[in-house]
């Protein structure tokens, strides 16, 4: 059953992208189906709606040793991802916020955004609101 086995579905279709939530990564794991160099196919990896951990970017990418990892962030009311933070292919170069997840990165610069303080006021940033680069997925190039 391939719904049970993202592994599986990877490697029988040889899919290149994927996104799903992270929680997915912890399943496969609980699964034993994360080898490592067990989805050599994959070049991107996106995750979004709920927080993604270094700990599961280091599953997947031994799993997965040729892809980028990208945490998306979207309001749930709108269904869009607004940020986007590349993680590093180098684990000594990850970022693990104080909840032990990565950073959702800045917002798109062609996005509108208010920061609110506690009373529901716009209020003004001295720094970007959210740690990280704005990152957008790298497409090969046509030759």
């Amino acid at each position: 059953m391939t719904c049970c086995s993202p592994v599986r579905f990877i490697n029988t279709k040889r899919l290149t992208h994927w996104l799903s939530v992270p929680s997915l990564i912890s399943f496969a794991k609980r699964l034993r189906a994360l080898a490592p160099d067990s989805m050599p196919t994959l070049r991107l990896s996106s995750f979004g709606g709920e927080p993604l951990t270094i700990k599961q970017v280091n599953d997947w990418t031994a799993a997965a040793p040729n892809t980028a990892v990208i945490n998306c962030y979207g309001p749930t009311e709108t269904t869009v991802i607004v940020t986007a933070y590349e993680v590093p292919a180098d684990p000594s170069a990850r970022i693990e916020s104080s909840n032990r997840s990565v950073p959702i990165g800045d917002i798109y610069p062609h996005l509108d955004d208010v920061l609110l303080d506690e009373e529901l006021r716009p209020r003004r940033r001295r720094r970007a609101a959210c740690p990280g680069r704005a990152a957008l997925p790298r497409l090969p190039q046509s030759g």
